[in-house]
């Protein structure tokens, strides 16, 4: 059916409005001008409103709820409170990859502390961090959306809000204002693909906008490193190739945006730079490329096979990215054993369904790619050349990328901005057929209301430090006490007491910065945690510490968790103590162990009984709960006096 005159002049109004361009029929006063845009683009707002609801509802009730960083969380909230003090931050957090490595690196720089410095000094620390980590993926979202809009108009804006929704609601609530790098960078590599593909239809001056977001990727976390430059690289290939006819004068058109380009590079990398030429400690520029070209031993990477499979179970099989893809697809498994040689891995799709799932996908996006050659363009084409690549790069990054001392899912969480796009890019060419496209719009904004709809209740994915979310009220308790610790002089802190991956001292060196309480460490790995003036300088000739009370130092500050906490070792004081049970329930679990003893029940190493008498499940399950609490929300800070 032929379109009225006055539908056509709409959607030409609409593009320009979004477009920024100045028609004829749009050039009045400012304020009238963004009337009539806020007319012509009601029902886009609604629809954006709607996609981003579930980020202010999940914020407004972490506030509500007291939220507060813990483990890791706190130590990333700690550094973006440095921002603009003594302790400004030059690079990024330490990198677990040091481990490996047998050198300590930093990931290369600060601009995710930049980002948070703000509303955590306007907000306070948990709401602060977490406004900040919600208003940064709400805002990646929107101009994904509108992105998307210029380049392949309402369906494209619409099925980008679309599988962003999608990929948040598997996310979990909780987990979209997380500032873990893992979980606080997924909406903003969705922008860059997006950023990518706009470049890739002949919008250039999104080239210096993805130069921007490509080194808040990689400044923050290493695992984007090779995958931010090969996708603005296919974006700026791809407009090439549509402008092969005049390519002289399409590489002239790149003149501008380059500069523009290495402007934003060389402001956004003054700092990490800065470090390297004139800053302290040593150039973390240096190690990185030390590091990835071999220097310090190769470390085993993935491999093809593995990354095959990885791609095959986020990207090409079921669920893809509805709710239970996040916390399923990727199981948490270890890869190598503590020789270094590969273990089987379950729960993984084989080899051969991978490939398959993989090779189908690729070929479902070449053929959608082909059968539109003949077509007007709309982004289709681009989009799907774009996500086919993406597919490849994801297999090449995961085979090279090294195996962490950890499970792998947290190394390749950018898998769902990937599978999303690639979604996008699929349902895109499906709704722009001619027989679909007049109720498309309808149907696609149904289907993110309802996706939306369906985030706003409490999810928790237990991934990263919200995993010990249980911990919390231990965490809030410790903290609240952290004056007893004011007025003992410069801390000297001791990591050497702490769990792997327990939740208890982020929280509080983040509140010892807040209240002014000063610290500092002798600990390699956490100086390039906790930044070069937080390291304790007082070292003798032969490179022992030496005497740290000679040295300005008063105390030395462990903090002990678990069963270990209710202990008190000679010499030093217990400041704080919060015991993980009641008293009440201290009673219980005494009576439910004697009980177990008197049965002639054996317990192993960490006290977990070995076998249980006929008759006594229902004691060693009572037993086995009180004991994981007692573990996990006991802590203990103490001090003993430096000698």
């Amino acid at each position: 059916m032929a379109r009225s005159s006055s539908e056509s002049q709409r959607e030409v109004s609409s593009a320009a409005l979004l477009d920024g361009e100045a028609t004829p029929g749009f050039t009045e006063r400012p304020a009238r001008r963004f009337l009539t845009w806020l007319s012509v683009h009601r029902f886009e707002i609604l629809i954006a409103a709607v996609a981003i609801l579930p980020f202010v509802v999940a914020v407004v009730r972490s506030i509500v709820n007291g939220y507060t960083p813990i483990g890791d969380d706190g130590l990333l909230l700690l550094r973006s409170r440095d921002v603009f003090t003594e302790f400004n931050p030059l690079l990024g957090t330490w990198s677990s990859s040091s481990i490996g490595f047998g050198v300590e690196i930093n990931n290369p720089g600060p601009l995710l502390f930049d980002l948070m410095a703000l509303p955590v000094k306007l907000f306070g620390s948990g709401p602060g961090i977490a406004i900040g980590v919600a208003a940064l993926n709400a805002a990646c979202l929107l101009a994904a959306a509108v992105i998307a809009h210029r380049v392949g108009g309402r369906i494209a804006f619409l099925l980008i809000l679309l599988v962003g929704a999608s990929f948040a609601w598997s996310m979990g609530s909780e987990l979209i204002y997380d500032v873990w790098q893992p979980h606080s960078l997924l909406f903003p590599f969705f922008l860059l693909i997006v950023l990518a593909w706009s470049i890739a239809e002949g919008r250039l001056k999104a080239l210096a906008w993805s130069i921007a977001v490509a080194s808040l990727l990689i400044q923050t976390h290493l695992s984007f490193a090779y995958l931010a430059p090969l996708i603005i690289l296919v974006g700026v290939a791809l407009y090439l190739w549509s402008q092969r006819a005049g390519f002289a004068a399409a590489l002239r058109s790149l003149n501008k945006p380059v500069l523009w380009s290495v402007g934003v590079g060389v402001v956004l990398w003054a700092q990490p730079l800065w470090q390297q030429l004139h800053g302290p400690g040593e150039s973390n520029l240096d190690r990185l490329i030390d590091a990835a070209s071999g220097r310090y031993g190769s470390m085993p990477g993935f491999g093809a096979s593995l990354a095959v499979r990885f791609v095959g179970a986020v990207i090409a099989l079921p669920p893809w990215i509805l709710r239970s893809s996040f916390a399923e697809s990727i199981p948490p498994v270890r890869i190598l054993d503590s020789s270094g040689n590969f273990l089987p891995v379950a729960g993984l799709p084989s080899l051969f369904v991978s490939t398959l799932a993989v090779l189908l996908m690729m070929a479902l996006l070449l053929g959608s790619a082909i059968s539109l050659r003949r077509l007007p363009k709309s982004g289709v084409l681009t989009s799907a050349i774009l996500s086919a690549s993406l597919l490849l790069f994801s297999v090449f990054t995961i085979k090279i990328m090294p195996v962490g001392p950890v499970d792998p899912a947290h190394q390749m969480r950018w898998l769902w901005p990937v599978g999303a796009f690639v979604i996008f890019s699929l349902l895109l060419r499906v709704f722009t057929l001619p027989t679909i496209l007049r109720s498309a719009p309808w149907l696609v904004a149904a289907l993110v209301a309802i996706v939306s709809l369906a985030n706003l209740p409490m999810h928790l994915v237990a991934e990263g430090p919200v995993a010990y979310r249980d911990a919390t009220p231990s965490v809030r308790s410790m903290i609240s006490q952290v004056e007893k610790l004011d007025n003992r002089g410069v801390l000297l802190f001791d990591p050497s007491t702490l769990r792997f991956a327990e939740p208890y001292s982020g929280p509080l060196l983040a509140a010892l910065a807040d209240k002014g309480i000063s610290f500092v460490t002798a600990n390699e790995p956490y100086v390039h945690q906790l930044g070069e003036g937080r390291r304790y300088r007082c070292v003798a000739q032969w490179g022992l510490p030496d005497n740290p009370s000679a040295c300005g130092v008063s105390n030395t500050l462990s903090v002990v968790s678990g069963i270990e906490a209710y202990a008190i070792p000679d010499g030093s004081e217990r400041v704080i103590f919060i015991p993980g049970l009641t008293p009440q329930e201290s009673l219980r679990f005494a009576n439910s162990l004697k009980r177990l003893e008197e049965a002639g029940v054996e317990f192993d190493g960490y006290g977990q009984p070995l076998s249980v008498a006929k008759g006594l499940s229902e004691v060693e399950l009572r037993y086995r709960e009180l004991q994981i609490q007692r573990d996990r929300d006991s802590v203990a800070v103490f001090l003993r006096p430096a000698l």
